[in-house]
């Protein structure tokens, strides 16, 4: 008797839902690490690529299907349907959790927030039905610049927490559903598929 060997199931990707940043805001960003490097040990933070950096809205994980990539890119149409575009800042150096112990340094957003915050909330309460659970703590938009590897070190640097790093803004209008992958050369991130917000006016 002969037995056949049962088919592998797939293994599903790793993706999120987020913004992308324009290229002269990722130059901006990049400055402003080049800034840092100079006033913490080497090799104490790892630096995120700046061709890499983005605005998360919902972090969705691991082992997604195809069927369940479907009906988030319909959630997205759907999503996006109910926003109209908006227009963001960069804004100050901050930190995770707290100076003295920082784990992940960033750069936060200014702007139209309520549109954002209006956004996030569309995404969650959209995503939730679809399986996913939606962070328990406060939404902080922020664009990451390195996560730290020595906390102690980077927590005794005098980082300039708080400081602006420049007046720059763009108007965003689209939503993104991104494919997360690890290469050899590093993470790679892929839009899977775009959403064009709408011209409707929502009730910030």
């Amino acid at each position: 008797m002969t037995y056949s060997k049962p088919k592998p199931k797939p293994a599903g990707i790793r993706a999120f839902i987020g913004l992308s940043i324009p290229t002269a805001a990722q130059e901006i960003l990049e400055n402003t690490q080049f800034d840092l490097m100079e006033l913490v040990p080497e090799n104490s933070v790892r630096w995120v690529n700046p061709n890499n950096m983005h605005l998360t809205l919902f972090f969705l994980g691991d082992g997604i299907l195809p069927e369940k990539i479907a009906k988030l890119c319909d959630t997205l149409d759907d999503i996006a349907a109910t926003c109209r575009p908006f227009a963001l800042e960069l804004g100050r150096i901050g930190c995770f959790p707290k100076q003295n112990a920082p784990r992940v340094l960033w750069v936060g957003i200014d702007g139209q927030t309520r549109s954002l915050n209006y956004l996030k909330r569309q995404t969650d309460d959209r995503v939730t039905p679809l399986g996913w659970e939606p962070e328990k703590r406060r939404y902080t938009p922020h664009l990451t610049l390195g996560y730290v590897q020595d906390t102690p070190a980077v927590g005794r640097s005098r980082l300039p927490y708080n400081s602006p790093i420049g007046t720059f803004s763009w108007t965003v209008n689209q939503l993104h559903l991104y494919h997360s992958q690890r290469t050899k050369k590093g993470i790679k991130y892929t839009k899977i598929h775009t959403a064009k917000l709408s011209q409707v006016t929502n009730d910030e």
